[in-house]
């Protein structure tokens, strides 16, 4: 399940801040991990469920664009996919 969740995260880092690098990436993964702890109900208390939290449906926007805008959620950036997946582990099991 732990391995479910650093995907998820990751996945999220890589595709709203690969660009950034590691400190936006982290930035990024730090809003998913305060929406899963807040206890609010308007957000899921999983990971995976709040990344990909939404829809296309006007009503219920995705709350991260990339899992909504049509383009092919694939990395093509190796260099990119390492770091996001180094930052989302190191936030999830420490590191």
């Amino acid at each position: 399940m732990i391995e479910a969740a650093i995907l998820c995260l990751a996945l999220n880092a890589y595709h709203e801040a690969r660009g950034e690098g590691p400190l936006g990436m982290a930035a990024v993964s730090q809003v998913v991990l305060n929406r899963v702890e807040s206890g609010d109900r308007r957000w899921p208390r999983d990971v995976c469920r709040v990344v990909y939290q939404g829809g296309p449906r006007p009503l219920y926007r995705c709350q991260f664009s990339w899992y909504c805008d049509g383009k092919s959620d694939r990395s093509r950036d190796a260099r990119a996919w390492r770091e996001a997946w180094i930052v989302a582990e190191a936030m999830l099991v420490g590191g």
